[in-house]
């Protein structure tokens, strides 16, 4: 009777070792898996909601200055176009809205941070999505930058099309607990497009 057991005993030593040890072994495999994955889906998880964030901004800043003119036309006494040029109060306007829409879009962000599930992490395809969520601490980098741009090109005989559109840059860094990840999103807002029909202008201004 003494010997079986001790043989039992045995044999649930075993069975507790080899559990602990695959244990062990999917806990390395899980750790490694998730330093393989964690700095890239991060950095496109960053630039993901970084992207929302000047999207929503656009949107929200479009509403408050809706229907404004955005090229001031100079005529001659002929009605022929001399010269067309950005008004640079409603662009600027527009700028300061954007970076204040953008700033506060980015304070929630950093209160709340960005959540990725473990199954994401773990870079596979099938628990992607997946799984109890991992929060991360993201923080802005400096100002938004808001930067109008003014484009001309030909669109027919005597006549001309302006387009203007404003260039964003956000940067924000994510917080792990051994590193940083920073991130540089950038989103090309179409503003307006305006359709000048006569004589070439003579001259134009950007802002």
């Amino acid at each position: 009777m003494s010997v079986y057991r001790k043989s039992l005993k045995c044999r649930l030593s075993y069975l507790l070792l080899a559990g602990a040890a695959i244990i062990l072994f999917l806990t390395a495999v899980f750790i490694h898996e998730l330093n393989e994955h964690i700095d890239e889906i991060t950095e496109y998880k960053c630039r993901e909601t970084a992207r929302a964030v000047m999207v929503s901004a656009a949107a929200s800043a479009a509403e408050e200055i809706d229907g404004a003119d955005y090229y001031v036309i100079e005529k001659d006494s002929k009605g022929s176009v001399t010269s067309v040029r950005a008004d640079p109060a409603v662009t600027e306007r527009l700028c300061l809205l954007l970076s204040e829409k953008i700033e506060e879009e980015l304070d929630k962000l950093s209160q709340h941070g960005i959540s990725i599930p473990i199954g994401t992490l773990m870079g596979s395809t099938l628990l992607s999505g997946k799984g109890s969520s991992i929060s991360i601490d993201v923080t802005q980098l400096g100002v938004a930058e808001t930067i109008p741009v003014c484009e001309v090109e030909s669109a027919g005989i005597n006549q001309t099309l302006l387009r203007m559109k404003i260039l964003i840059t956000v940067r924000i860094r994510a917080v792990l607990p051994d590193k940083y990840i920073d991130t540089e999103s950038s989103y090309e807002l179409p503003v307006c497009e305006t359709l000048v029909v006569g004589d070439v202008p003579c001259t134009y201004f950007s802002t």
